[in-house]
C-alpha cells in the first residue's frame, strides 16, 4: 500500500473506484468525504422522472465498467447514488459528485452537486452472481447495490406484503420443491428441527421489491 488513493478516468476527469468508496466492510471508508465517481446506471428508482413505471425510491444504482471492477470478492462494484434531481436513464454513462453517506445500512452518494452524462445506453456490467444457501445474510453486503442474477429455480416463499408493499419473498423450493412454510408448520415450536430450520430461512430467501415507495398503490 503507497498510501496514493487509486484514480481513474472514463470521462476527461478524475474518479474514484466505486469498491475503494464501499471498502470490504460495512461501512465505507470513506464516510463524510466528497468523492467523483463513474459508471453506468444499472437501476433507475428517481422520484416522478416517468422513466419506470411509477418507482419512486428517489435515486439511481450505479456499477463500474467490469474493465475497472477490482479482485477482491468483498468489495462491492455498485453503490446507490440518493438524486431525483439529475436524470439520468438506464445504461448512462454518468460521472457523479457528491457525498459519501451511511444511511440505516446501505451506503450511498447522497447530495451530489455534479451529475453528468457521458454516454448514453451502454452496455449494462456483468452481474453478480448469487447463489443460496448464503454463507450468512452479511455476505450480501458484497454485492451492495450491484445488478445481480440468481441462476437457482426460486420460489415464491411469501406475499403477505405484495398487495401493500409490492414485495415478494424468493426462496430455494422446499422439500417438495414448493413453498417454504414457517417451522412451526411442520414441527412444534420447540422442536430442534424447528430451531434449526429457522436459522436457516434467512440464508435461503431474499426480498423482490417493486420500487414503489407507496403503500396501497393502485
Amino acid at each position: 500500500d503507497t498510501g496514493v488513493q487509486q484514480v481513474i478516468t472514463y470521462c476527461g476527469a478524475v474518479a474514484t473506484p466505486i469498491h475503494d468508496v464501499q471498502g470490504s466492510g460495512n461501512r465505507s471508508p470513506m464516510v463524510g468525504q466528497t468523492v467523483t465517481i463513474e459508471g453506468v446506471v444499472v437501476g433507475d428508482f428517481q422520484s416522478g422522472d416517468g422513466d419506470r413505471y411509477g418507482t419512486n425510491l428517489g435515486g439511481y444504482f450505479v456499477q463500474e465498467l467490469d474493465e475497472r471492477a477490482d479482485a477482491d470478492p468483498l468489495t462491492s462494484e455498485g453503490i446507490y447514488v440518493a438524486d431525483s434531481t439529475f436524470d439520468v436513464r438506464l445504461g448512462d454513462l454518468v460521472s457523479i459528485t457528491g457525498t459519501v453517506l451511511e444511511t440505516g445500512s446501505m451506503t450511498q452518494i447522497g447530495r451530489p452537486s455534479n451529475v453528468t452524462v457521458c454516454a448514453s445506453d451502454q452496455e449494462l456490467p456483468s452481474p453478480a452472481v448469487i447463489e443460496f444457501p448464503l454463507t450468512s445474510v452479511a455476505a450480501l453486503e458484497a454485492y451492495e447495490g450491484m445488478l445481480v442474477t440468481f441462476p437457482q429455480e426460486l420460489v415464491i416463499s411469501e406475499y403477505f406484503n405484495y398487495d401493500r408493499y409490492g414485495e415478494i419473498v424468493l426462496s430455494l423450493p422446499g422439500d417438495d420443491r414448493g413453498r417454504v412454510y414457517q417451522p412451526t408448520h411442520d414441527h412444534s415450536y420447540d422442536a430442534p428441527a424447528a430451531q434449526d430450520a429457522q436459522a436457516s430461512m434467512p440464508l435461503l430467501r431474499i426480498t423482490l421489491d417493486d420500487g414503489i415507495a407507496d403503500q396501497n398503490p393502485r
